[in-house]
């Protein structure tokens, strides 16, 4: 047991004794929601959701407050996470602003730099712990308006923010995401966003489109590598597969995604990054300034043209495929503290990004399914689905996910 206040600041509310650690991220993803399964939400909470729904599984709800520290979608170092509650931290890992990866070096950062002068901690597995954080990061993206978000404590969102903000669940199994979205898909009338739509869709011919390169992008052969080895395994699910040259507008979709959010409120937001003083969001701010100042006056409209152009191409490709597999990142996960390397090295991580940059512009839904390890580092590959079509997703990430998995030898249960 962690028994000074030191380390119990690591995560604030989250049992903190050593079986835990190696799951540190993961509580801090997916707060049990046991204890709220005899009563309502409070009124203030981001979405409705059945509790009793999750009373047998580790993931859920919790309410969440936002938080201003991390603004800066990309910030790829965190180094005062452990300062947050755990309610901030699953916020953070739920919208993807960290990851599972990065709230555990986080956490043993601190632990580094607290444990010699207290001795609390006599058996840290550093390995192990990111080992299991890389693991849970199997997340679902829902398509805009699946979940409802709302937070009575902030002003309005702006346009880019209403148009590409989602909550979403994040867990070891497919199965396990499955249940979370069924609880907290509750319409909500508080989001005017919120549509009530079947989480199951109609039968479609299980017909999946792969890209290896989507626009022309190039990628690490061990992306590639992982993404062919997803679509052997749909083929020996009996799907259809098949590889394409390249998909409907990414570029373009990306570009929307740059103007949204660097066009509308940016100004406030650096403010906010330079007062906060973390350097990732920093270097974000650094980056992102001198593309802000040659955006036209205009750039909102812009987008939101351009959008619906690029969506329209989106969901006409869809009709054709029921699923798309494209890489998560060009590159795997990088190492620690990478975009404060230096103009270069943040451009590296700008660019291997690319399709997690240009994907949320769409509003479709999402699966990132983690399909085996290279060396100690995950990779996996994305499932992109038409809108409201989740369950498509979900039942590729199933029969991918039948097919072999990494290991997971440290049971959340015990």
């Amino acid at each position: 047991m962690f028994i000074a206040n030191e380390i119990d600041q690591l995560f604030r509310s989250v049992r903190s004794d050593m079986s835990d650690m190696a799951l540190l991220a993961e509580r801090a993803l997916f707060l049990r929601c046991k204890s709220y399964k005899h009563s309502a939400p409070p009124e203030h909470s981001r979405w409705p959701v059945d509790c009793t729904a999750l009373k047998n599984v580790d993931t859920g709800y919790k309410n969440v407050w936002n938080s201003q520290r991390w603004l800066c979608i990309g910030a790829n170092t965190m180094n005062e996470l452990w300062r947050l509650s755990a309610s901030e931290v699953a916020r953070l890992v739920r919208t993807r602003k960290v990851s599972a990866r990065e709230v555990a070096d986080a956490a043993l950062q601190r632990l580094d730099s607290v444990n010699p002068l207290i001795n609390a901690i006599v058996d840290c597995r550093p390995d192990q712990v990111r080992e299991q954080a890389d693991l849970v990061d199997i997340g679902l993206r829902p398509g805009l308006g699946r979940v409802p978000f709302y937070n009575a404590s902030l002003p309005e969102a702006t346009a880019g923010a209403q148009l590409m903000h989602v909550v979403g669940p994040m867990a070891r199994t497919v199965e396990d995401l499955r249940v979370s979205l069924s609880a907290m898909s509750a319409a909500d009338p508080r989001d005017p966003w919120s549509v009530t739509a079947p989480l199951e869709g109609p039968p479609v011919p299980l017909h999946a489109a792969l890209c290896l390169r989507p626009a022309g992008r190039q990628v690490a052969r061990e992306v590639e590598a992982a993404i062919l080895d997803a679509g052997r395994r749909l083929a020996d699910a009996g799907w259809t597969v098949e590889e394409i040259e390249d998909t409907p507008p990414l570029n373009e979709a990306a570009e929307v995604n740059e103007w949204l959010w660097l066009g509308d409120g940016f100004a406030q937001l650096a403010d906010e990054a330079e007062r906060d003083g973390d350097p990732g969001a920093l270097a974000v701010v650094a980056a992102a300034t001198p593309r802000a100042k040659t955006f036209p006056a205009d750039v909102v409209a812009r987008a939101l043209v351009q959008r619906a152009t690029v969506t329209r191409q989106w969901q006409l490709f869809l009709t054709k495929y029921a699923v798309l597999l494209i890489p998560v990142s060009a590159e795997l996960p990088f190492p620690d503290q990478l975009d404060l390397e230096g103009n270069a090295a943040f451009q590296r991580v700008w660019d291997s990004q690319f399709l997690v940059r240009a994907t949320p512009a769409l509003g479709l839904p999402i699966l990132t399914v983690s399909t085996g390890l290279v060396g100690q580092s995950p990779v996996g590959v994305q499932i992109v689905a038409s809108r409201y079509r989740e369950d498509l997703c979900l039942r590729a990430g199933e029969a991918i996910e039948a097919r072999g998995t990494p290991p997971a030898p440290i049971d959340p249960r015990n």
